[in-house]
């Protein structure tokens, strides 16, 4: 072999090499992704550190062999020559850069606890928190819209803002009962261009301190404060998320969820539940464990481990054959109701059922209050257990399926006291 063609086959060789080293190296990037997301979730030691350094080196040093590769093939004379090396070299280069591409929209979340956020950060979101809570609760609707995150003012109209504030000002009024009762911070390194996933606390959703929300996409800092106001009869949350904005935290969201009802959580009720359950009174176990379910939510966006764990076993309730008839027809003396569903509708001053069904008769204050107190005879004679849970029950008499919320339904509402 002649020295041009050692020379030409030495560059091949380390077009090759180098071609490979970058597709190596931006194989990291995904080793990290994995690593941490799969195998170290909790962001934290020796590893996390060591994780972070090989994300950081990945990113610098992919372009850098990328690019070498690139020149190697293009400084050698004869590259076209033994087609296998020098496509392969070119070849593994272009698979470097996608991966470097979609390398670069990975991201690295680090979420804290409230007892791992150091203390000036504590005391900024809390601050923050209570200064939001009282405009809130006083209505001052347009403060809060001036100081929220300038991406919920692209995102929300004004006058959307505004009705949810009043619609929020009358769960408030005992807001100087308020406690502070938890907080959480993310940190975004990596691609902020959209929202992310985070996982608070363990990752076992069984654990009491589990907690799933999502950034704020083009945040680095998304904060999370929950206060709790002690108020009568139904104890409320108010969760509040907040992104950081000119180093400061500007509320980007808020949720007011019951938390309690008559002073019991729900764990009480879960625990109702499953006694009702082990004794086969199979509704009113239902409805125990949606106000279970429905006690233990924050918000749309933000499920803590209870909540997965109780939507998880209704869920499993719900595919009971025997309940699922309980659920859709009642069967009176003369008539038989066809029910659109039992569910939880929460007022100002309280939970109760509601009993959805076909009316019989034309709708109106006569025919459909009769009607519903012969639902209400019925309920008491065949499901007494919901009489120590509720005060009231809600009956909604439609005249077909309201099964579309696009359309308006005739309806005739009538509450009931189970005390009457």
């Amino acid at each position: 072999m002649s020295e041009i063609e050692n020379k030409t086959e030495e560059g091949r060789r380390k077009t090759c090499k180098s071609a490979i080293l970058s597709f190596a190296l931006a194989l990291m990037l995904w080793f990290y992704h994995l690593t941490i997301f799969i195998l170290y979730p909790r962001k934290e030691g020796i590893l996390y550190g060591f994780l972070l350094l090989v994300y950081i080196s990945s990113l610098l040093m992919s372009p850098i062999f990328g690019l070498v590769a690139l020149v190697t093939i293009r400084k050698s004379k004869e590259r076209f020559k033994g087609k296998g090396w020098a496509f392969a070299g070119i070849g593994a280069t272009a698979v470097c850069f996608v991966f470097l591409f979609l390398g670069l929209r990975l991201h690295l979340a680090v979420c804290e606890d409230w007892d791992e956020i150091d203390s000036f950060k504590q005391k900024a979101i809390k601050s923050v928190s209570f200064e939001i809570l009282e405009k809130m609760a006083t209505g001052q609707y347009e403060k809060i819209w001036n100081s929220s995150h300038p991406i919920l003012k692209k995102s929300a109209q004004k006058e959307q803002f505004r009705k949810a504030i009043e619609n929020a000002q009358p769960l408030l009024t005992q807001f100087n009962n308020a406690e502070f009762i938890d907080g959480r911070l993310a940190t975004i390194i990596g691609y902020k261009g959209r929202s992310h996933p985070l996982f608070f606390g363990l990752m076992d959703a069984n654990s009491p301190d589990h907690l799933r929300a999502q950034s704020l996409a083009g945040a680095k800092q998304s904060a999370i404060a929950m206060i709790q106001i002690n108020s009568q009869p139904i104890g409320r949350t108010v969760s509040l998320q907040m992104a950081s904005d000119r180093g400061n935290f500007k509320l980007f969201r808020f949720d007011i969820t019951a938390t309690s009802y008559h002073n019991k959580n729900s764990k009480y009720y879960q625990e109702v539940a499953e006694n009702l359950i082990s004794k086969q009174k199979l509704l009113p176990a239902y409805i125990a464990h949606l106000t279970a379910v429905k006690l233990s939510q924050l918000g749309p966006t933000l499920k803590t481990g209870q909540s997965i764990k109780l939507e998880e076993r209704l869920q499993e309730l719900s595919k009971n054959p025997r309940l699922k008839n309980e659920l859709t027809k009642w069967e009176l003396p003369g008539k038989n109701y066809t029910l659109f569903g039992i569910g939880l509708v929460e007022v100002q001053d309280g939970i109760l059922p509601r009993v959805r069904y076909l009316a019989h008769d034309e709708l109106g204050d006569e025919t459909s209050s009769k009607e519903a107190a012969a639902l209400m005879e019925h309920v008491k004679a065949h499901y007494p257990e919901l009489a120590a849970l509720f005060d009231n029950i809600l009956f909604e008499a439609y005249t077909e399926n309201p099964i579309s919320s696009k359309k308006q339904y005739n309806c005739y509402r009538t509450v009931l006291d189970f005390k009457s």
